[in-house]
């Protein structure tokens, strides 16, 4: 039962990074994203 129990502890754990490396990747992606666009913007005007 502690094996099993430990397993699905180890799973959440990875699955928790999974969620939070992909949270973050959403945002640097998203800054990044906001600063093209405003380099864009800053060209054209």
């Amino acid at each position: 039962m502690k094996e099993s129990g430990f397993e699905i502890k180890k799973v959440f754990c990875l699955f928790t990074l999974l969620l939070f490396g992909i949270s973050i990747g959403a945002l640097i992606s998203a800054c990044s994203g906001e600063k093209k666009t405003r380099s864009k913007v800053s060209l054209t005007y």
